[in-house]
């Protein structure tokens, strides 16, 4: 079956959309036949197009732009022509030309699409809780959590703290957590974990040079004994320390003064 090329064209314009209209069908048959086409061999050949048509728009990939945000249909379509008052009653046959498609069909879903994905991040940044700080995880006595905090925090040390190159807010944190830790333990009349961490300021890391500069109110010394003071006052106060015990911790205390003002409690 032997097409003319303006046949042809009306039907790649027609399919344009990926279907053929009945209308469309109708006239593109008509222009066939007098082109010496056999009818049902020509609808028969439109038919399989349009098939052919659909399948490939089915398993083809379309692009990412395409598929996610519009549908472009383009091409051209026949549209009948306006006729006048004498066409009109002489009863001619309608014509049809061809018109230039451009047009570009948003479709809802994908409209919607967005904005449900925008509305979704929206709540969960506004539902998702804030990031605990070191004062909310001492608040509730989570020393686990607040020494977790603590370890992600910096400390920088270029050996010039005079100049500011030393900076180290996990020690500074560290210090905090173990006065907490340490008082918390001994309310609850655990002295041996209120002692234990009180050691730990032993092993925090620039103390001195922390202590130097003034980022630390008092030396390693001094803030131990403040520590075993409080504690072991705790202890004897609620009679939960023997005299034997405390003169066992005694041992660890530096200052004489501590040391008296401790056995002073016993009087």
């Amino acid at each position: 079956m032997e097409l003319s090329k303006n046949l042809q064209d009306l039907i790649s314009a027609a399919l344009a959309d990926n279907k053929i209209s009945s209308k469309e069908k109708e006239i593109l048959t008509k222009r066939a036949v007098t082109e010496g086409v056999d009818k049902d061999e020509f609808e028969l050949y439109l038919d399989s197009l349009a098939f052919s048509k659909k399948e490939d728009k089915t398993s083809s990939s379309e692009g990412v732009l395409n598929k996610v945000i519009y549908h472009r249909e383009a091409g051209v379509k026949m549209k009948e022509v306006e006729r006048g008052l004498g066409d009109l009653l002489s009863g001619g046959k309608k014509e049809f030309q061809e018109i230039p498609v451009n047009e570009l069909t948003i479709r809802l879903w994908h409209a919607l699409v967005p904005l449900v994905t925008i509305l979704i991040v929206l709540a969960s940044v506004f539902l998702m809780p804030e990031s605990e700080n070191l004062d909310d995880a001492l608040s509730r006595y989570d020393f686990e959590i607040a020494r977790e905090i603590a370890a992600d925090m910096g400390c920088r040390n270029y050996g010039n703290s005079w100049d500011g190159d030393l900076v180290c807010p996990k020690s500074i944190a560290l210090i905090k957590i173990i006065i907490n830790e340490a008082n918390f333990m001994a309310e609850n009349n655990e002295f041996e974990k209120a002692f234990s961490v009180i050691e730990e300021i032993n092993g925090i890391e620039l103390y001195t040079a922390l202590f130097e500069k003034g980022d630390i109110g008092k030396s390693q010394d001094n803030q131990k004994d403040e520590l075993y003071l409080s504690v072991i006052s705790k202890g004897i106060l609620q009679d939960k320390l023997t005299n034997k015990e405390v003169n066992v911790y005694l041992t660890k205390v530096k200052s004489e003064n501590v040391k008296k003002e401790i056995k002073g409690l016993f009087n």
